[in-house]
């Protein structure tokens, strides 16, 4: 069982005895399973470890799209779907809501962490002795996920229904932006939308980043070709700072600028101007955490050092104002 950004960094060609991958920790993309269907039978899993390994699960095939990428039906357990706000109030069908547990797979609790065990492991709402007369000293897990019924009785995975952030008085789905980066940014392996608060040291306001793993990265590193591009307008003692980030930041080359220019274009036509990132960051790839799961903290920090003038030199700032090419215009219209 991987992560799928664990699996990303895998090339199917190394593996030609697996049969079965089953995938979980993150979200699945079509990319994934264009990658792994036809040479293994792929399974996305989902599971908060509270609940042993994984809750639902959904066998993933080649015809599935980005929007329907579902975490399937519950194994052991019985999953529903509440108010974020109020789990005493069970949601219709359709509607998206927080995902509670229900079943023996359910944890006893945290560890020396009664207030946590409290807010997370609660007893049986009181909507339960609609569907069940003698429910007794029931148990229920609260995920913390937005989950939502699909047409074939199957979930879908939302997201965190703590993951937004607020910017400038708007709050931010960082899922949603992801996934508008996704469909907008060309030639993406990866992506990863997260607020930045600069050091105490830096004088600069929170700021939305998008850091962007291109497909041709990964190729580019096993060719042994230089990563690190140079960067016209930055200083010197700029361009020490992107070498020694070199493992993870990129200088941003003409031909990202123009894509995140492209990007941003597309974007401004389908979400309102506070879901477009303010700075686009190429990395040479999504660092991961020791479980395998993207490691949003590490770039977080990354960045929080820069000054404004090391941000300048990733962010592109000083690109050209150039209008949108007339295939862009058309694009975007038809």
């Amino acid at each position: 069982m991987l992560t799928p950004s664990l699996a990303r960094v895998l090339s199917p060609t190394d593996f030609p005895s697996l049969k079965l991958m089953v995938t979980g920790g993150e979200p699945l993309l079509q990319s994934d399973i264009q990658r792994w269907t036809g040479l293994v039978k792929l399974i996305n899993s989902y599971g908060p470890a509270e609940c042993s390994v994984y809750s639902h699960a959904h066998p993933v095939t080649n015809t599935s799209d980005q929007e329907n990428i579902h975490i399937g039906r519950g194994v052991a357990c019985v999953g529903w779907i509440v108010s974020p706000n109020d789990h005493h109030k069970l949601l219709p069908i359709g509607a998206v809501g927080e995902l509670l547990i229900d079943g023996y797979i359910i944890g006893r609790g945290y560890l020396n962490d009664l207030k946590g065990t409290a807010k997370a492991f609660i007893d049986a709402p009181s909507w339960l002795s609609q569907f069940h007369d003698g429910h007794g000293h029931r148990r229920f897990y609260k995920t913390g996920d937005l989950v939502q019924y699909t047409s074939d009785g199957s979930l879908r995975c939302i997201g965190r229904k703590d993951n937004q952030i607020k910017l400038r008085g708007q709050r931010i789905g960082l899922g949603e932006v992801e996934h508008n980066l996704r469909e907008c940014f060309v030639g993406t392996r990866d992506v990863v939308a997260e607020l930045v608060v600069a050091d105490d040291n830096v004088d600069r306001p929170p700021i939305s980043v998008a850091f962007v793993q291109l497909d041709e990265d990964k190729d580019e590193k096993s060719a042994g070709k230089q990563t690190i591009r140079s960067n016209a307008g930055a200083t010197p003692a700029d361009e020490a700072h992107i070498i020694a980030n070199s493992q993870t930041l990129v200088a941003p080359t003409e031909d990202f600028r123009s894509r995140v220019l492209e990007a941003e274009f597309k974007l401004h036509n389908v979400v309102p101007n506070y879901m477009v990132p303010s700075v686009f960051i190429q990395v040479v790839q999504v660092p991961l955490t020791t479980n395998g799961k993207t490691d949003r903290r590490y770039l977080q920090e990354l960045v929080a050092s820069l000054s404004k003038e090391e941000l300048q030199v990733y962010s592109g700032s000083g690109r050209d104002k150039r209008m949108p090419s007339p295939d862009m215009e058309i694009e975007t219209k038809l």
